[in-house]
């Protein structure tokens, strides 16, 4: 832009506006643009002394009292903000993944939540990130006197935890685990580069930050906070199961037609017909065991206890209220029922209200837990189970499948070793394990002393790959635990397998 007042627009690409003479107006239209002062210096234009930037509003140019010499009114979306080189700069986010770019002198960055990177560059800069600032980094290289500043809250000087705001070194780097969920995840967290010297020693590096919110960076240098430092020895790609496309074949012997009533276990049965059946369970079969046949079903339960079974086909089965079913599996002090169970096809299975029992029985099957503690079983099959709110055990079974608790305390059950995978790309992944809170329940004859926990990288269908932790006995791989480094897990996150939790069917 000119030294007049100017209209500037940008095209489909990424722009680049020079802000600081005159009076404008910058749209920056579709693309990655930036609104630069970096050829804004004391003397051009004359008297600038200080920059000012809100992504939301406008970039400013002031003298040394104050005064507005050049004003650029943001029209429309601008991502990013290069400042002066060598005068001061105020520089605030947009609330989307912005780039803040100081300069030489003392400047002001602040994200405003969202993925943003932060360059202070030379000088005392002064940093402000919020807790929604999932993904920040903060690239400093110099000063005497940064200072990092996060509204609401006080760090702790040590590991991340579920109760307070906790640190954990990563080689060079210093992570701050925003969301305390007990964990760093790269893509929630925050990130300060180039904190140490190098990966191990106690020694600060160009991006050390002299005050850390509460805390002073070279107590933090000092300290015995986690170090997840060596990097992982090798790269995962891991992709969902989803629903196979083939015809699974009748069933053998192959269910009969029509509604039948007959016992099982002390339960009466409601059987739907041979076609895509699309329907809510009738009043008439409340407490009665209920079986789809043939066909792509839909089937809906009763708000009273239920035991659906999907049989053929690809169905969808919604339990319903109630605590679901009365058969299989048992556990210690009392008997659990399967209230849904899945047949040969790729089935969607949401266990709603209730404490319910799922198994997803043969081929790639959803099975979602909702709200209760449930037990939910993914069976043959590549599957993906997700607890919901409530205490759950999740158990995937043969294949590789996905397993996500949810909300509260849950029990992830690995495989056994005859149906354990024979490479770390195929092993179950554990989504969301919390430490503290979580289990994982280890295979029979498996001891935590005879398993190896290896640094990886897991990237999830395309998406950030996280420094995670494969499970491993010799060539036998038990399973994946995302956004979880080996030190952070011990002898207390595992339990020994049950006797008592037996799979009948």
């Amino acid at each position: 832009m000119g030294e007049g007042d100017d209209n500037a627009i940008g095209g489909d690409g990424n722009d680049t506006f020079f802000g600081g003479l005159g009076t404008n107006n910058v749209d920056g239209g579709d693309g990655i643009d930036y609104l630069s002062y970096e050829k804004v210096t004391p003397t051009f234009p004359v008297g600038a002394n200080r920059i000012t930037v809100n992504l939301t509003t406008k970039g400013e140019v002031l003298d040394g009292g104050g005064v507005v010499i050049a004003t650029d009114n943001i029209t429309g979306p601008i991502e990013n903000i290069t400042g002066a080189p060598g005068i001061p700069n105020d520089m605030t986010g947009a609330g989307g993944d912005n780039i803040l770019i100081g300069g030489a002198a003392s400047d002001n960055l602040a994200g405003a939540g969202g993925k943003d990177t932060l360059k202070g560059g030379l000088g005392d800069d002064f940093y402000t990130v919020t807790t929604t600032g999932n993904g920040t980094e903060i690239q400093d290289t110099g000063g005497a006197a940064d200072s990092l500043f996060i509204p609401g809250i006080t760090l702790l000087l040590s590991g991340p935890s579920t109760t307070g705001y906790g640190l954990e070194r990563q080689g060079k780097n210093l992570a701050i685990d925003l969301n305390i969920d007990g964990k760093i995840d790269p893509t929630q967290d925050l990130l300060i580069v180039d904190f140490y010297a190098d990966t191990t020693s106690k020694t600060a590096g160009i991006g050390l930050i002299e005050d850390v919110v509460n805390l002073k960076g070279q107590d933090i240098i000092n300290s015995n906070i986690p170090n997840t430092a060596p990097p992982p020895t090798s790269n995962i790609t891991w992709t969902t199961p989803t629903a196979s496309a083939s015809d699974p074949g009748p069933d053998v012997p192959a269910p009969g037609g029509g509604n039948t009533t007959f016992v099982d276990q002390g339960i009466t049965s409601f059987v739907f017909t041979n076609a895509a059946d699309n329907t809510f369970v009738p009043a008439t079969a409340t407490n009665l065991y209920i079986q789809a046949l043939n066909g792509n079903d839909f089937i809906v339960g009763s708000v009273s206890a239920d035991n659906i079974n999907g049989n053929l086909g690809d169905d969808k089965i919604l339990a319903g209220g109630g605590n679901d079913g009365d058969r299989t599996l048992t556990i210690p002090a009392n008997t659990i029922r399967i209230a849904i169970r899945g047949g040969k096809g790729s089935d969607n299975l949401d266990g709603q209200e209730g404490d319910d029992l799922i198994n997803g029985n043969l081929d790639n099957d959803t099975v979602l837990g909702g709200v209760g503690n449930d037990i939910i079983r993914g069976g043959k099959g590549a599957d993906v189970l997700d607890g919901g709110a409530g205490a759950d055990y999740l158990i995937g079974d043969a294949d590789q499948d996905k397993l996500t608790g949810g909300a509260d305390a849950d029990i992830f059950v690995l495989p056994g070793a005859s149906v354990a995978a024979t490479s770390s790309n195929q092993a179950d992944l554990i989504t969301d394990f919390l430490g503290g809170t979580d289990k994982i329940m280890l295979p029979s004859g498996i001891t935590f002393a005879q398993l190896t926990l290896t640094p990886v990288t897991v990237q999830v269908d395309g998406s950030t790959a996280l420094v995670s932790t494969s499970i491993q006995s010799g060539t036998t791989f038990y399973g994946l635990v995302q956004g979880i480094t080996p030190v952070q897990l011990t002898a207390a996150n595992f339990i020994a397998d049950d006797p008592n939790i037996t799979i009948l069917g």
